[in-house]
């Protein structure tokens, strides 16, 4: 007598909005997208969408990779749209939260495209953005959302009605009391910025493309804070401190007139060098 097949069904609900997402996988699911979305929008890698789409429904169902295989690609295909809903819209740069409540508090967030940023907000949460990327360290995207997101100022500002950012330190004080915020805030802010910073490298792209053998001022080479002490150097918005409070935008805009200026520079030296190489041959 033959053995007959012993099987098992099991029935798990994949979850139709971030707020059914576990916690403890929701920061795993959350760079997944991410990290797959930035790479296909950055043209480096095609990435296959079968193997995204699975390995989320994998995570979100406690499957071992190798389920994905055995199901027929009819069949996947019709899981794998139960989790389409999953996605950053990386060309939205307007806050999909203008601001929150907690604890009594009210936390406004920066303005559309962060016209109302300053350098030293969007250095540090460049910094935790892409810490959070890379080690997926959960503390990095609460600090983030505390530094795009702060109480209002004691004065009325039109501009930007948030207190004014002085510190990295201030940031991680204030992300440790935004633990117990919901989720769906620091989703928000993650989203937010992916967005920004995907807009602002495209918008000034040349500022970003120099080699470490070049000024700064030609590129970002060393870091924001290199940045921040290369151009008080040059006096034209102050010492440190007042470079650091200057509008991200402003201060981008001058660099990458630098970095045309550096580029004119180069071409200008190199016409003139082949010109008195002709000029020696003829």
């Amino acid at each position: 007598m033959g053995l007959i097949p012993w099987t098992r069904t099991y029935r798990r609900q994949i979850p139709s909005r971030w707020s059914e997402i576990p916690r403890r996988k929701l920061h795993r699911v959350i760079k997944l997208i991410i990290s797959d979305q930035l790479i296909r929008s950055q043209g480096k890698i095609v990435t296959d969408q079968r193997a995204t789409s699975g390995a989320l429904i994998c995570l979100l169902l406690d499957l071992p990779m190798r389920a994905m295989r055995k199901i027929p690609a009819n069949q996947f295909e019709l899981l794998a749209s139960t989790v389409n809903w999953m996605q950053f819209d990386t060309e939205n740069t307007t806050p999909l939260v203008d601001y929150f409540e907690h604890e009594g508090e009210k936390y406004h967030g920066p303005s559309r495209d962060m016209l109302n940023c300053r350098a030293l907000e969007y250095a540090i949460a460049d910094e935790y953005y892409n810490s959070y990327l890379i080690d997926g360290k959960i503390a990095d995207l609460y600090r983030l959302t505390a530094t795009l997101y702060r109480t209002a100022k004691d004065d009325h500002d039109p501009v930007d009605q948030r207190q004014p950012l002085r510190s990295k330190a201030e940031t991680m004080f204030f992300g440790e009391s935004l633990t117990d915020l919901p989720e769906i805030y620091h989703i928000a802010a993650l989203h937010f910025f992916s967005a920004c910073k995907r807009k602002i490298g495209e918008t000034y792209a040349q500022v970003f493309e120099a080699t470490g053998s070049e000024s700064i001022s030609s590129g970002i080479d060393f870091g924001w804070y290199g940045v921040f002490m290369d151009v008080a150097e040059s006096g034209i918005f102050g010492n440190l401190s007042q470079v650091q409070q200057s509008n991200i935008h402003t201060l981008l805009q001058y660099l990458l007139k630098k970095r045309i200026e550096y580029n004119e520079e180069l071409s200008r030296r190199a016409f003139e060098k082949a010109a008195q190489k002709a000029r020696a041959q003829g």
